[in-house]
């Protein structure tokens, strides 16, 4: 069985949460693919909250070592599907007997990325569920990769796609996005999106008083700037990716919509941790969730 160190402090590199279940496996297989592509090692985490799972009845709820011999199981078996694939990278186990949520939050601080399945269910309770990765996104403290069973990686035939609003959270993504793009032989999708009449930031726009004197000047003012913006976002990734395939896209409506649809077939959906808000703000933390929750491939939140 591979060494699970118990220290508190991880190599920095990838770190992936792991279950055993289908979600966790795509996870597993995402995260040792990026670790390869970065050249830096793989941890995989396995945390429960063992304490809180009740035992059979008239037994104790909590077996220290039964938990133990458990959690490295799972772990072991992690490291089995991450060097079944990509058998050079450099994997290292790690169990936490603790909230499964605030581990992972904890083991970000020293990560260069955190990876967790869409959801799961481990054998002794529930662990990297839905309401997991949606915390786990909200409150790492580095980038944050979501994977769905069965998720391809990016390549030639499943572009990388990144939103953007022109905020500083959104340009960290865009580098994000292209350079996931760049080093897996994939396209680059950059949307932005134009709020329609009716939306909420239109609504808002008009309560406000702000820039918005009719129907058409509006909508021509949203879109010019949308254009803008992906424009400017187009040009950065220009000037580190030249040979890199660029596609611009304006998109018309809700900002969840719209990435979630311009996302389908995708290797990887990138978006910002929030956006500029008020008139303009598209990527906000509510529109991240929505990706999250909806988007058919995996899902990057980059702070």
């Amino acid at each position: 069985m591979p060494e699970l160190p118990q220290g508190p402090q991880l190599p920095k590199g990838v770190v992936v949460g792991y279950d055993g279940t289908l979600s966790a496996d795509s996870a597993v297989r995402w995260a040792a693919a990026e670790a390869a592509r970065r050249g830096r090692p793989l941890t995989v985490v396995h945390a429960a909250d063992y304490a809180l799972i009740p035992g059979p009845m008239g037994a104790p709820p909590y077996r220290p070592d039964l938990a133990e011999k458990s959690a490295a199981r799972i772990v072991s078996a992690g490291i089995e599907v991450a060097k079944s694939e990509f058998p050079d990278v450099e994997v290292a186990g790690r169990t936490v007997i603790a909230g499964v949520t605030q581990t992972l939050v904890d083991l970000s601080r020293d990560a260069d990325l955190l990876v967790v399945g869409s959801h799961g269910h481990s054998e002794v309770g529930a662990v990297l569920l839905g309401s997991v990765a949606l915390t786990a996104t909200a409150h790492a403290h580095c980038p944050v990769v979501v994977v769905r069973d069965g998720a391809a990686l990016p390549g030639p035939e499943h572009p990388v796609v990144v939103g953007t609003d022109g905020s500083d959270s959104c340009t960290q993504a865009v580098r994000f996005a292209a350079d996931q793009a760049a080093e897996r032989g994939a396209a680059l999708t950059i949307v932005a999106v134009s709020p329609t009449i009716g939306s909420p930031v239109w609504t808002e726009a008009v309560g406000l008083s702000l820039e918005a004197g009719g129907r058409v000047e509006f909508q021509k003012i949203m879109t010019a700037e949308a254009h803008e913006t992906v424009s400017a976002a187009a040009q950065l990734v220009r000037t580190t990716h030249p040979a890199l395939p660029i596609t611009e896209r304006i998109i018309e409506g809700r900002a969840a919509d719209g990435l979630v649809e311009a996302a389908r077939g995708a290797g990887l959906l990138v978006v910002g941790s929030r956006g500029r808000g008020a008139f303009t703000g598209l990527l906000l933390g509510s529109v991240g969730h929505g990706c999250l929750l909806r988007a058919t491939c995996p899902v990057a939140i980059v702070r």
